[in-house]
């Protein structure tokens, strides 16, 4: 994907943990990139995109979760959260 709004990051560990947004004012668009791949832009107010409770595993188990990102400094917001 190179522009437009993304409603799907695919997980390509084999685990079928897809992150979603179904509502499109939500999604982030695609534009740009980090090291010659596409980037994702969140718009800095509500854009989202949603983890399944499967893919978070419980206490018992680790697991780790990447993000290379450029803060927004006029704002104090977080990268992960749950709802």
């Amino acid at each position: 994907e190179s522009g437009g709004a993304v409603f799907q990051w695919k997980d390509k560990s084999g685990g079928g943990h897809n992150v979603t947004q179904s509502t499109g004012i939500l999604q982030p668009l695609t534009s740009g990139n980090i090291n010659g791949k596409n980037a994702l832009v969140f718009d800095g107010v509500d854009d989202r995109m949603d983890i399944p409770n499967a893919a978070i595993p419980n206490e018992a188990f680790t697991f780790t979760m990447f993000a290379v990102f450029t803060p927004d400094t006029t704002t104090e917001d977080f990268i992960f959260g749950n709802k």
